[in-house]
């Protein structure tokens, strides 16, 4: 069924009114870790298929830390892919100082990384390491945003930090596109 909506919708629809929903509906357990797991593997097949088409579009890296939120680095995907952008995918870095490297080999002209709680007391570090990359960055996640919010740098420079996921997505898109 997910894979008949994400090719009758575009992936922004197909997520705000299909995927979330669902997702909300069956609360948390074993169905909701199934069916996540499911949408997972569709996800990636699907960005895995767009990279071919899109190998000379601006490229995005899309990570997170100690694979937080796998499925929303896939759903982010699916969306920047509808827009036109290339993306890499690179759900599980295990620690902040791996991101510099990996966004020089990988040529990411933006970076869109979902951090959370764990990271919210290095929050004011993170977004200064991230300025320094001197590319579009987009930071997701509410427990960060908070901490970020609290030491005024959720809006520095090229780097925007995010409390919600979708809106996040979608308003780093706008960025990116304007």
């Amino acid at each position: 069924m997910y894979q008949q909506i994400f090719s009758q919708y575009p992936a922004d629809i197909a997520i705000r009114d299909w995927l979330l929903p669902s997702f909300e509906q069956m609360g948390k357990g074993a169905a909701l870790a199934f069916c996540e797991s499911v949408v997972l593997s569709c996800l990636m097949t699907r960005v895995s298929t767009f990279k071919v088409q899109k190998k000379n579009a601006p490229k995005v890296l899309i990570t997170g830390l100690h694979s937080q939120r796998s499925l929303w680095c896939y759903m982010a995907a699916a969306m920047l892919l509808d827009k036109g952008l290339s993306c890499s995918v690179v759900p599980n870095i295990q620690h902040s100082s791996d991101w510099s490297g990996l966004i020089e080999g990988i040529l990411a002209n933006s970076v869109l990384v979902f951090c959370e709680n764990e990271f919210a007391n290095k929050a004011t570090e993170l977004v200064n390491l991230m300025q320094q990359w001197q590319r579009p960055v987009g930071v997701i996640g509410a427990s960060f945003w908070l901490a970020a919010h609290e030491s005024n740098v959720t809006d520095l420079d090229q780097v925007k930090v995010y409390s919600e996921a979708f809106e996040g997505v979608i308003n780093f898109i706008d960025r990116l596109e304007g």
